[in-house]
Formats: structure tokens, sequence, C-alpha cells
């Protein structure tokens, strides 16, 4: 039986620590997902190198998730599990030293019809590797809801092909008329830039340190990420979405003030504080 584990909890106002997710299978889906799944896989072994131990060929990735998905109480995934929460603790401590987290109440949000309020208490926060950690208060205690890469996981495409423009009918916004998005012009386009960023990671593989990697790599990219993100969204079905980590954007420096310099100074009293490596 996967035994699950505490992390720590960014605000330490109202809690020192929190359970990695309120069930095993909640926790083993996580690990599949995120993980186990491509490109969040490769950030995640950047910035903790003990997964490299258990996920050297695709023979033991697709081993791994199967496992995670068909069998997600099983012990044989206490390894993958206690490495994940070992980095999302560290995370987290990082946000609360440098109080990058943040903490929203149903009661004490301002609500609205364009802005409902969370369902339930949230508390988010954000490391200096890039990993964001959402928090919910569950019954009595609180609770990871998620913790991934910001930003490093499969975007959501919605593609708008060949939309007939009719009398008074309303373009929406982004879509091309007449021309599909999967023409070769576009294809080549796309082709040009894999390879320009394949190349651009050669090239910092070739003369960038492990750490320069983790800020250029996985932290920049996700502060990015973060700071493009709306709290209130629509969903192409109409439905209302909340996504909570955009609350960090309140409380995280300018990313023009986030330097390589800056970073690697706070991520040393971070982990110093912390008596772990500073790698």
């Amino acid at each position: 039986m996967l035994q699950l584990r505490n992390v720590t909890f960014p605000d330490g106002r109202h809690a020192a620590c929190a359970r990695a997710y309120a069930t095993a299978e909640s926790a083993a889906r996580h690990l599949a997902y995120h993980v186990l799944e491509a490109p969040e896989m490769d950030k995640w072994c950047l910035i903790e190198p003990r997964f490299d131990l258990y996920l050297q060929n695709d023979r033991d990735i697709v081993r791994w998730r199967r496992l995670a998905l068909e069998r997600p109480s099983s012990d044989e995934l206490q390894p993958l599990y206690d490495i994940y929460c070992n980095s999302v603790a560290q995370e987290m401590r990082d946000a609360r030293y440098l109080q990058w987290y943040a903490t929203e109440f149903p009661q004490s949000s301002v609500t609205t019809q364009a802005r409902p309020g969370p369902r339930t208490a949230v508390c988010v926060g954000f490391g200096t590797s890039g990993v964001l950690g959402v928090f919910e208060y569950v019954g009595d205690k609180w609770a990871l809801r998620t913790a991934f890469i910001a930003g490093a996981g499969r975007p959501e495409r919605v593609r708008i092909r060949n939309i007939p423009v009719q009398v008074g009918a309303t373009v929406p916004a982004g879509a091309s008329v007449g021309r599909s998005y999967n023409s070769r012009a576009v294809q080549r386009c796309r082709g040009y830039m894999q390879q320009r960023d394949e190349r651009k990671q050669r090239q910092r593989h070739e003369r960038f340190s492990p750490l320069q990697r983790i800020y250029f790599e996985v932290f920049r990219p996700a502060l990015q990420f973060i700071f493009r993100q709306q709290l209130i969204s629509v969903r192409p079905d109409g439905r209302v979405e909340r996504r909570d980590y955009s609350l960090l954007k309140e409380v995280l420096p300018p990313r023009k003030r986030m330097k390589y310099d800056t970073w690697l100074e706070l991520r040393r009293q971070c982990r110093e504080l912390a008596g772990a490596p500073k790698s």
C-alpha cells in the first residue's frame, strides 16, 4: 500500500505541513500525468536527478506509468512518490521563506458573477525550481491538490479552421478565415521553430551548468507561464474556470527583476536555510 507523506505547507500562519494528496489514487495519477509524461518529465529529472535512477529508458517509463494508472495503491510506487514529495517539500519551503505564496478563503474573497470565489480555502506556492503547488482545505486539514512544473505540460490547443463568413456573423478572435491552420506554410514554420528550439537546447546543454539550465529551461518559463494566467477563464463549452495559481502574480517579483544572479542568490539562501544541497 502506498504510504502518503506530508509536505511543507507554504503559508506557515495556517499550518506547518499538509498531506501530499488526499488519496493514493490521486497521488499515483499525478505521478503518471506529470512526472512520467514528456516534456514535463525531462524537467523533473533536471531539478531532481534522483529520478534518473528509475527512468533510464523508455521501457522503465512505460512500466512505471502503467503501474501508476493500473495499480495506484501499489507500494512499488513508493520510491518515485518519495522523491516527488521531497522535491515538492523543498519547493514549498522556498515559497514560505521567500513569501511566494497566496491564500484565499471563500468568506474573505471578493465574489462576483465575473469573479467567483473558491469553493474551499486554497493556498498556492511557487518554488525556485519552478514547481507550483496548489493546496486546498479538505475536511478539517490542508491537502495538496496538485504540484507540477508550471508551463511544462502539454497546452490545450484550440484549432479553428475554415470558418465561413456570413452576414452579421462574428469571427472569433485569432481565427484565420478561409485558411487552415494545417496549411503547408504553417507546417513548415512549425518545423523550423521546432528545429530552432532543439538547436538552442543542445547549445544550452553544451555550455550551461546544471543551475543555469534550471533557471533558463525551467524556472524562467514557469514564471512567464504564471504571469500569463488569468484568475477567471471561460472554457470553450462556456463553463467558467478558476485558475487559482494566478493569485501568485500579486506576490511574485516582476520578471525583469528576476535575473539569473538574483535568482541564484535567493536559491542559495533557501537551500542554506533548509540545509539542503545547492543544486
